[in-house]
C-alpha cells in the first residue's frame, strides 16, 4: 500500500477485517512512522497517532525500518505488474502506428 493506512483501514481497533499481526506487518511497505522517516523519505507507513497499532504490527519486522519478506515480495510484484502494463501499452501504441 505504501501510505499511512493503519487506522483507517486495517487497525486492530476497528471491527471487520480482524487481520493477523503477520498480515499487518506484511502490509507495511514503509515500516516507519511519519516522524521517524528513514533518510528523510517522503513516504511513511503510519501517522504518529497510530503508533500503538504500528508498534503492535511491527513487532514481527526483522529489524526496525526493515520490511518483511512478504512486504518485499508485494513491492516487487507491484513493480513487475506496472512494468508489464507499460510494456503492453507500448506494444499496442506501436502496432497502432505501424504502416505495414
Amino acid at each position: 500500500m505504501g501510505h499511512a493506512f493503519l487506522k483507517e483501514i486495517v487497525s486492530p481497533e476497528h471491527p471487520g477485517l480482524d487481520l493477523t499481526r503477520a498480515t499487518l506487518a506484511a502490509l507495511l511497505k514503509y515500516p516507519w512512522l511519519k516522524t521517524n522517516r528513514v533518510a528523510k523519505s517522503k513516504k511513511w507507513g503510519a501517522y504518529d497517532s497510530e503508533d500503538r497499532d504500528f508498534d503492535w504490527a511491527s513487532e514481527l519486522l526483522p529489524h526496525k525500518s526493515v520490511r518483511t519478506t512478504e512486504a518485499e515480495l508485494m513491492d516487487w510484484s507491484d513493480d513487475v505488474t506496472y512494468a508489464v502494463h507499460m510494456l503492453r501499452i507500448f506494444i499496442v501504441l506501436a502496432e497502432s502506428q505501424c504502416t505495414c
